[in-house]
């Protein structure tokens, strides 16, 4: 019993002796939290990753659009390239297979009526057609392989509908590669404002409240970084920049552009 009344005498005694030194490290911390949470650099800190939040989405959506809109160009190439050799081919089939000795206009209409499909190889199923017999479709057969030859060469040359399938698609590569500079443009703006606002992203989260302890205790680089925090981005009295403005306005956590 004794034992345990010195005990509670002693413990009291320290108690007593060390409570308002921790009485003051937790007003210390207190104050240190409290205003590294109303610092602007805190404030700026919570508004970026939200708005880069946002604008990394908008990022994946503009190269993900200007991969489409890469592809589409592909595909009119490709496109003008088939529609000019189907327009070529129907000329000249429609133009020289009744050249072919034994086959006159019926059976030159016959057989594109019947077998043509707009490519030189399906007419090498002119056996098919009526009143094409062995000895036609082998002669019907040797034309194409010399139209294949000559194919090219009148792709390059004027037949009817070229101009217009040319004007078509000239019109149609223009629109996409306007909208593919469009969208190029805009990527590279977020690009740019992705990268400011991680820079200062980065910077923030630098500081914590050990931060703003430290320098309460006189920590003179914790200091000069708590003056710079409590700036945040920029001083409450200086002028917001154009990036940190372009990233509030159009990437906010209402921002549904």
């Amino acid at each position: 019993m004794p034992a345990l009344i010195l005990f509670s005498t002693v413990f009291g005694l320290i108690l007593a002796l060390f409570s308002p030194f921790v009485e003051f490290r937790l007003k210390l911390w207190w104050k240190a939290r409290n205003n590294y949470k109303t610092a602007r650099g805190t404030i700026h800190l919570k508004l970026l990753k939200g708005c880069l939040g946002n604008l990394q989405r908008r990022i994946r959506e503009a190269k993900t659009n200007l991969e489409n809109l890469k592809k589409h160009q592909d595909e009119l190439f490709n496109d003008r390239k088939e529609e000019l050799e189907k327009a070529a081919t129907t000329y000249l089939v429609n133009s020289e297979l009744g050249s072919i000795p034994g086959i006159g206009p019926v059976l030159k209409d016959r057989v594109i009526r019947v077998c043509f499909d707009g490519t030189l190889n399906s007419l090498r199923q002119a056996s098919r057609v009526h009143g094409i017999g062995e000895q036609k479709a082998y002669a019907i057969a040797r034309w194409v392989d010399q139209a294949q030859r000559k194919l090219p060469l009148i792709v390059k040359g004027p037949f009817p509908s070229k101009d217009e399938i040319n004007n078509n698609y000239d019109r149609l590569e223009k629109e996409a590669n306007q909208r593919t500079k469009e969208v190029e443009n805009l990527l590279n703006d977020m690009l740019e404002l992705e990268k400011n606002g991680q820079m200062s992203v980065a910077s923030l989260k630098k500081v914590h409240v050990s931060t703003f302890l430290k320098s309460y205790k006189g920590d003179l680089e914790a200091s000069e970084a708590v003056a710079n925090h409590l700036l945040g981005c920029f001083p409450e009295w200086g002028k917001s920049p154009d990036w940190f403005k372009t990233v509030m306005e159009n990437y906010g956590h209402t921002s549904e552009k």
